[in-house]
């Protein structure tokens, strides 16, 4: 059987995406085979960032696979600040990681659902990069269409950066997504270092608060040395994608497919009349 993605980011608002994505939670916590199965190989370090009070659903499910060793950035912060993860990382790897490489991962909204022994195996041995980006379909923060959102300069540079992505990369996963990420950790130390000299060029609007454009630019300046996983063998966003787009080791019954379709038309409106799905551009 070919490869499937190892890990699963249920990323941006409603979409099918989603749907599909609490059908692969199910089907991972019912997995018999996987449960408590699984450890963190010694020579990698598992971070995740947040500041909830209840397990969000990526330790439930690390757990679940028996892995118990994994560092958790932020969870003293009052307010959640995205931009600081990366300072807080950065902290984090000169001071008091040890391990040479480092998977990053979204707390909130990603799943594995396979060892990542194989995950780390599978990053050495396809990838020629120090550091390998999650990718995905839509781009994000994108060129602003009023000109008080963004300023022109800022507008100027994402489009630099979207068209990089796009001439680099085969449709249609072709745009960096931040939500997770594998690297050697000494380059990464260097990623995040241009990350904060980057902050002054992305201050208004949605750039402000993410440092989701940082890690693009950074891309743009650090290719062929930093990539993304544009043919999802590693990893898979979900939002946006189309059902024969959903790389998964689970068969899915057709009836499995029926249902979440119908939950996203049964669903969609309500959750459109609370602002939670994407606007068409």
């Amino acid at each position: 059987m070919k490869n499937t993605p190892i890990i699963f980011h249920n990323n941006g608002p409603f979409t099918r995406g989603r749907l599909y994505s609490r059908l692969l939670e199910h089907k991972i916590f019912h997995d018999a085979a996987i449960q408590g199965r699984f450890r963190c190989p010694p020579e990698l370090e598992i971070i995740l960032s947040h500041n909830y009070r209840n397990k969000p659903i990526l330790e439930k499910n690390l757990q679940y696979l028996g892995i118990e060793e994994y560092t958790v950035l932020g969870r003293d912060l009052d307010l959640w600040d995205h931009r600081q993860t990366v300072l807080m990382m950065l902290e984090h790897l000169q001071q008091h990681s040890s391990k040479p490489y480092i998977l990053y991962l979204d707390a909130a909204d990603i799943l594995i659902c396979d060892d990542p022994s194989k995950l780390l195996e599978r990053f050495k041995r396809e990838f020629s990069c120090k550091v390998l980006f999650n990718a995905e379909k839509k781009s994000y923060p994108w060129i602003a269409s009023v000109k008080t959102k963004q300023s022109e300069e800022e507008n100027r540079r994402i489009r630099m950066i979207e068209d990089f992505e796009r001439g680099h990369y085969p449709a249609p996963f072709v745009y960096l997504n931040s939500g997770a990420f594998i690297g050697e950790r000494k380059f990464l130390i260097e990623v995040l270092k241009k990350c904060l000299e980057c902050v002054p060029l992305f201050e208004t609007k949605d750039c402000i608060y993410s440092n989701q454009i940082l890690y693009r630019e950074v891309h743009r300046l650090f290719y062929p040395k930093v990539m993304i996983d544009a043919e999802c063998r590693i990893f898979q966003t979900m939002v946006g994608i189309r059902f024969e787009e959903f790389k998964t080791k689970y068969p899915i019954k057709e009836t499995e497919k029926f249902f979440c379709h119908l939950g996203y038309y049964l669903e969609y409106p309500w959750m459109a009349l609370r602002g939670k799905v994407p606007k068409r551009k």
